[in-house]
């Protein structure tokens, strides 16, 4: 819908909490990488060159994975699944 029949920002108000979802950011033992912060070092380092993978569209793994990179001003490569799809749906 083009136009609610209400402000979302104004009209709306959160009540509870719903979920946790705990994510978890892991690296090939081979990488030099102990930290968040000695992962952006390296991806600074090696532009485009660190590649990343993560859950479907619209999850957190997902969100966590586009934003990490924008946050760190670093580019990283999303690579896709086994399957060939990008979000590890078929």
């Amino acid at each position: 819908m083009r136009k609610l029949p209400f402000d979302t920002l104004r009209d709306l108000a959160g009540v509870t909490q719903l979920v946790s979802s705990p994510n978890v950011l892991v690296v090939h033992p081979s990488l030099p990488v102990k930290s968040v912060r000695d992962l952006i070092a390296l991806a600074r380092a090696k532009p485009g060159q660190i590649a990343f993978a993560r859950g479907g569209n619209g999850t957190s793994t997902h969100l966590g994975g586009e934003i990490l990179p924008l946050m760190a001003g670093v580019r990283m490569v999303h690579v896709r699944s086994k399957d060939g799809s990008r979000d590890g749906s078929p």
